[in-house]
């Protein structure tokens, strides 16, 4: 079951099992930034589950010791929970998939909430702030990005996304 979650297969009923490092961390960037390291990693019922940043703000989890990294996993809103389909022939249009489209029917684009653009950072003991990964054109939902280095705090940034005023996300973990 974790395995499944943790590649963002939804199990009802299920939490997926946050890493240790991300749990002991302080989290900086708001209130509802707790809902990042909650497990659920989309919207359920009337629970969001998610969290708000505003281009360019950023989410930061700080540790109590300079701690050894390796990944990051990042889970971006892919608009899951949109009602809205395209209508054909009078009725919605209810398949995603590009195989049932019919000639007839306006393209599906990027998801507008999903982050296009988006950079992580890490805070040295020091304070020297380095760029472990920037990405200028993401359409995944799921993002793993490797990292390597010890750091006192890793930060993501989103920068830009599909065309949604705010970048909006389920889960953050650093590993």
């Amino acid at each position: 079951k974790q395995t499944l979650m943790d590649d963002d297969c939804y199990l009802p009923f299920n939490a997926r099992v946050v890493p240790e490092l991300t749990l002991r961390a302080a989290l900086e960037g708001g209130a509802e930034a707790e809902n990042l390291r909650n497990g659920v990693d989309r919207p359920v019922g009337e629970r969001d589950n998610g969290f708000t940043v505003p281009a360019g703000g950023a989410v930061t989890y700080r540790f109590d010791a300079p701690a050894p990294v390796s990944m990051a996993r990042i889970v971006w809103d892919s608009e899951l929970d949109r009602q809205s389909m395209p209508r054909i022939g009078g009725r919605p249009f209810t398949h995603d998939m590009m195989c049932n489209k019919p000639a007839d029917m306006p393209d599906f684009h990027v998801p507008h909430s999903l982050v296009r653009a988006y950079r992580i950072e890490g805070e040295r003991p020091d304070g020297t702030i380095d760029v472990l990964a920037e990405v200028t054109d993401n359409h995944q939902r799921l993002n793993r990005v490797p990292l390597s280095g010890v750091y006192a705090a890793v930060r993501l940034i989103p920068l830009a996304t599909w065309g949604g005023a705010e970048a909006h996300l389920f889960a953050f973990d650093v590993r």
